[in-house]
């Protein structure tokens, strides 16, 4: 494809997220599929642009970021969790850290 100079491309972010050619099911909400993969979400994999790329990214992908870790962080301190019976079951010592 070639482009005259001074031409504007529109990039549809909407369509590369959503193209079957690329994920499966892409309509259904699989957060898994990410485990184990190398992308980011910084600009530089055009698979998955969340925050825009290049000079257009969002200038509040760092605030964006630090509220998504602040509010797993609230909901982990302030509610109390209840887990299934088998995972309560092994008292084995570990080595850890609490804070």
């Amino acid at each position: 494809m070639h482009a005259p100079k001074h031409t504007i491309v529109f990039v549809n972010i909407w369509g590369i997220t959503r193209d079957s050619k690329i994920w499966t099911d892409p309509y259904v909400f699989k957060p898994e599929r990410f485990i184990g993969n190398d992308m980011d979400v910084k600009g530089q994999d055009f698979e998955l642009l969340p925050f825009g790329a290049v000079r257009r990214s969002c200038v509040g992908m760092p605030f964006g970021h630090r509220m998504v870790q602040y509010a797993v962080a609230s909901m982990l301190h302030a509610f109390e969790w209840d887990f299934p019976a088998e995972l309560l079951e092994d008292t084995t010592e570990r080595v850890g850290l609490t804070i």
